[in-house]
């Protein structure tokens, strides 16, 4: 089980002289955090074969601490109320979460995690406290049982090889289920109560195919299952629906190595290319950088 950090902001009444320094010191803090993910961009960047869903779910909580209507609203609500700024964060992370919530999309609802993760960070670093560290000797047959992870800290497990991730919170189209996917990592979102009904060094069994997860199965349970399989492309016939219409399979793909994944598998074509990695610096790519890319 994984401590994923908790963001509790403390209060403190501010006067107005002391409001410009503090503001001053949310911005550093946001300077900091977004360096701290933009280095974490640039790692999976120089990885060779790692789609950009992995780096995009980074971009997102960057593109998150950085908007300019957050600031707008936090330091509204600090000189508002004379607050400091790790409880003005909350406040309006909180707020924002909220509106997600409410939005009756559920795309922008499943944001509600990124909203949460970002407000974690920076609370965090308001408070001068630091991402709890992740130690372990084996992590290859480890299980990761998590209230939710960031982007940052996925990456952290991810790249240790564990086994594979279960956290109470997302959605199977969550940054994290995309990291998940993208390291080829086992996931199951969205898991209520795992924290308290799971206990360190308890044997866990994912079945993907029913998202259910069993604590310290019997053979019983384990003898009707399969090793997790991956898809692949059977080839020789053209896919077709049960009742016998043709289907073109086209590739959803937004990086060049993805094109030769999408070939090995079958796919047509592209039915839609992803082109918004160009602007992950924050700068529009010049029209010969496109013409190359596309």
């Amino acid at each position: 089980r994984l401590d994923s950090g908790d963001r509790e902001a403390s209060y403190r009444h501010l006067n107005t002289v002391d409001l410009g320094p503090e503001i001053q010191r949310f911005d550093r803090a946001v300077d900091v955090v977004a360096h701290e993910l933009q280095m974490a961009a640039q790692e999976i960047a120089n990885r060779s074969g790692l789609t950009g869903e992995a780096a995009e779910a980074l971009q997102a909580h960057i593109t998150l601490v950085r908007d300019p209507e957050l600031r707008g609203r936090v330091v509204s609500l600090m000189r508002s109320q004379g607050i400091n700024a790790s409880w003005a964060v909350d406040q309006v992370l909180d707020q924002v979460g909220q509106e997600f919530h409410n939005a009756g999309v559920p795309y922008l609802a499943e944001r509600q995690v990124d909203i949460v993760q970002v407000g974690r960070r920076l609370v965090a670093q308001l408070e001068r406290r630091s991402v709890p560290p992740m130690e372990s000797e084996d992590f290859e047959s480890m299980i990761v049982v998590a209230d939710d992870l960031g982007p940052h800290q996925a990456l952290e497990l991810l790249d240790q090889g564990i086994t594979a991730i279960v956290v109470q919170s997302g959605s199977p189209t969550s940054h994290l289920a995309l990291l998940c996917r993208a390291f080829d990592c086992p996931a199951l979102m969205g898991v209520d109560g795992a924290l308290s009904l799971l206990a360190d060094g308890d044997d866990l069994l994912l079945d993907l195919d029913r998202s259910l997860l069993v604590r310290n199965p019997e053979s019983t349970d384990l003898e009707p299952l399969q090793p997790r399989q991956g898809f692949r492309y059977l080839g020789g016939e053209a896919p077709q629906s049960l009742c016998g219409e043709a289907i073109t399979l086209l590739a959803n793909v937004d990086v060049r190595q993805a094109l030769d994944l999408a070939e090995a598998q079958g796919a047509q074509g592209v039915g839609l290319f992803r082109s918004e990695f160009l602007w992950r610096d924050g700068k529009e790519p010049s029209e010969g950088l496109q013409c190359e890319t596309y």
